[in-house]
């Protein structure tokens, strides 16, 4: 079978949703979720040193055209922060490396947040455990997981 024939069955199709998978960024952290103003040099530099390390292990680059990111927290805070702080503070930490870091990275998951085409932001409050999770895909794989989604009525035919 040909590589243009096996594409089109659903083997083929499951293999290429496989590849597109290994080129998210997933990050879970246990961390209590802080606003701008709220949040340490500390755990900033514990935020990236965490993302650094994902990037470092799959030997990954910043992300260079249009993201989808899906942000999701979890807070104990009597009083959290509100939605769109958080947002904003940690799509600013993805971009630029903090001075203590210790790398030569400028820059760390994207360049820019402008890059963000499609965001989703959710939380929970009043959680047991604090924890940030992460997930960034190319806004094309996104468009790829929804035309393969479209297709499984006619694939499995």
């Amino acid at each position: 079978m040909r590589r243009g024939e096996f594409i089109e069955t659903v083997e083929g199709q499951l293999s290429l949703r496989w590849k597109r998978k290994l080129r998210r960024f997933l990050v879970l952290m246990k961390q209590e979720p802080r606003s701008k103003g709220a949040i340490t040099a500390e755990e900033r530099l514990a935020f990236q040193r965490k993302l650094l390390k994902f990037l470092s292990s799959r030997k990954r680059r910043p992300y260079r055209g249009p993201i989808v990111a899906d942000l999701h927290f979890s807070t104990t805070a009597p009083n959290p922060p509100e939605l769109h702080t958080l947002a904003k503070t940690y799509l600013d930490l993805m971009q630029g490396a903090e001075p203590g870091l210790g790398t030569g990275k400028r820059r760390l998951v994207c360049l820019d947040d402008r890059q963000v085409e499609v965001l989703s932001v959710s939380a929970h409050h009043a959680e047991g455990v604090p924890r940030i999770d992460i997930d960034v895909q190319p806004l094309a794989d996104l468009r790829a997981d929804l035309a393969l989604l479209d297709m499984i009525p006619d694939l499995l035919t």
